[in-house]
């Protein structure tokens, strides 16, 4: 037998796709009239084959044959998909002044059961140029224009969703994993649109446009009862809810023969929320190590009627104010602030640091040590002086269903300027997104192994300076004794606290980003071919966040939610 490794794989990706598109004109008199009718067809077919082995019968034979088992693997898998859509549509245009459109689409796809692979979805829009009524009397607005749309899309699941899917390992042993579901229904996208359009003197430009958007029938992967011998089914969920505002102005700041300069902004806002959910709240996460139930799912508030905002990250969470202490036993919030037994420590976090003493004492008076009792401590579990303070549940076990951040941002806005110069142009795009966090998993995991710059007390004073268990795991054992029950002695105590999010590990991930900055010249003709133009670009050029990671536009693609922008996990992707 000979040591090495072989392997040998093959993905082929097949894709077939016809269309016919039929549209015709009419005018009558100032109303012009073109109807449209379209077909679609697209098939995909993969198929993927994998084996191979670590070791082999005859040194450089590369056939599979020559794999000596059990090292051998085989893996393959074949998919195809087709879809057809049949659609039609009306469009009126009178006086150039009124706009009216309209279509109706009848879409069929085979990732779905037979119950459900067909759907219809349609759109109807229309604008009104208002600044082009003989009445118009602003005489510096040259263009007014008014438009809004309304109209339904749909999206498919993954391949597999409407069938069992189990893997076969050693020996033929089957495992189960996802429960099929043949009566799962199309996500499907409503959504109205509003928006006005304004020129000034055939120069600035100005847009604002308002859209919401219900998604129906969401689909995601939910947990089922074991009885099943499955894990999870993927299903229509609920219905989630945009809402987003955008913001757009191009001014021309200068315009002669030879110069040119002008300045875009753009300004968006999304808030989405879960408004109706079928099925019992549930957690669900990203493909990374302890972020598989990093976000929780959940319908409006029972009380309120206030709907749950997606994106919401959850996890263990420090206490950073007096006011999140228990009072379960003893009113701790009492014993909180300058001076008193529990202070706020250089880390934002609240510390037990006992009466008579303060922040700058656990060398001095070497209390590092020194344990607060069980029954005289939050939560009735033993506290260490200076160590951050977990919150916990009822039963004194971490609380895990806190809520963390959120990885969605508050708004974003776009700069962009343009300047030309006889045959020079200089091109800038500046990008800024404000109020999204990231659970930063690099950083996490570099209190683990001791890596972080944060853990270096060399700067420190004496009376500033924190020993190594701060930043990992330094966690009494739970007691027993004042607590009917297990043992918490992990992870429950240094700001590692076992990998998971954290509300200290997951952070303002804000930034601005100069996108991209190009200057060219404009050469003209070579030996009379062509024109050419000669251009440097650079892309992500500079970065402005106070975001601890290397890069805060990061995110973990795949999992439920199959998004970056999502996934906001920092999990050494940059």
């Amino acid at each position: 037998m000979q040591s090495g490794y072989l392997e040998q794989w093959v993905n082929n990706n097949d894709a077939i796709n016809t269309s016919l598109n039929l549209t015709t004109t009419h005018q009558i008199g100032d109303l012009r009239i073109r109807p449209n009718a379209r077909y679609f067809y697209e098939q995909v077919d993969t198929k993927f084959r994998d084996l191979g082995g670590a070791n082999l019968a005859v040194q450089g034979i590369k056939a599979a044959s020559n794999i000596i088992a059990p090292s051998q693997f085989v893996s393959s898998s074949m998919t195809t998909t087709k879809q057809i859509s049949f659609a039609g549509g009306l469009s009126f245009d009178f006086k150039d002044r009124y706009v009216l459109d309209g279509v109706v689409r009848r879409d069929g796809s085979s990732r779905f059961g037979s119950a459900n692979r067909w759907d219809t979805y349609g759109r109807v829009s229309g604008a009104w140029r208002v600044a082009q009524e003989p009445w118009w009397f602003i005489g510096p607005v040259s263009e007014f224009k008014l438009h809004g749309s309304y109209g339904s899309a749909g999206n498919f699941p993954n391949f597999a969703a409407q069938y069992e899917t189990f893997s076969i390992g050693t020996g033929g042993v089957v495992s189960f994993s996802t429960l099929g579901n043949r009566d799962l229904r199309p996500e499907k996208m409503f959504e109205l649109e509003l928006g006005a359009d304004l020129e000034i003197a055939s120069r600035m430009l100005l847009g604002v446009a308002y859209a919401e958007s219900e998604t129906r029938d969401q689909i995601m992967p939910v947990k089922v009862p074991a009885a099943t011998g499955f894990g999870t089914q993927w299903q229509n969920v609920g219905t989630l809810q945009n809402k987003t505002w955008e913001l757009s102005l191009n001014v021309p700041v200068v315009r002669s023969r030879y110069l040119s300069w002008s300045v875009k902004a753009i300004y968006d806002r999304t808030r989405t929320y879960v408004t109706e959910l079928l099925v019992p709240p549930f957690n669900w996460g990203a493909p990374v190590q302890a972020a598989g139930e990093m976000f929780r799912l959940e319908g409006p508030d029972s009380v309120t009627g206030k709907p749950s905002r997606f994106g919401t990250m959850y996890g263990r969470a420090f206490i950073r104010s007096c006011d999140q202490l228990p009072n379960w036993t003893v009113d701790f919030r009492a014993l909180c602030g300058p001076g008193k037994a529990f202070q706020v420590n250089s880390d934002g976090l609240v510390v037990w640091v006992g009466e008579g003493n303060s922040l700058s004492d656990g060398i001095i008076k070497n209390l590092w040590q020194t344990q607060l009792a069980a029954g005289q401590a939050p939560y009735g579990s033993v506290l260490y002086w200076g160590m951050p303070i977990v919150m916990r549940d009822t039963v004194g076990g971490p609380a895990s269903i806190v809520e963390v951040g959120n990885a969605l941002p508050d708004f974003r806005m776009a700069f962009s300027t343009d300047l030309q110069w006889k045959r020079f142009t200089l091109y800038g795009l500046m990008d800024l997104v404000m109020g999204h966090q990231v659970w930063d998993q690099g950083f996490h995991w570099a209190h683990l192994d001791f890596l972080s710059k944060d853990v270096d007390q060399h700067t420190q004073t004496v009376e500033d300076a924190k020993p190594i268990g701060y930043y990992y795991r330094a966690a009494p054992p739970f007691s027993s004794g004042v607590r009917a029950a297990p043992p918490f002695s992990s992870g429950v105590g240094g700001l590692y606290d076992v990998l998971q999010p954290t509300n200290f590990m997951v952070e303002d991930a804000s930034y601005a980003k100069l996108r991209e900055l190009m200057l060219s010249y404009e050469i003209g003709s070579l030996g009379g071919v062509g024109t050419w133009t000669v251009s440097v670009v650079g892309r992500n050029l500079l970065t402005i966040t106070k975001y601890r990671g290397f890069d805060p536009e990061t995110g973990s693609t795949g999992g439920d939610a199959n998004s970056a922008a999502i996934n906001a996990v920092d999990a050494f992707t940059f």
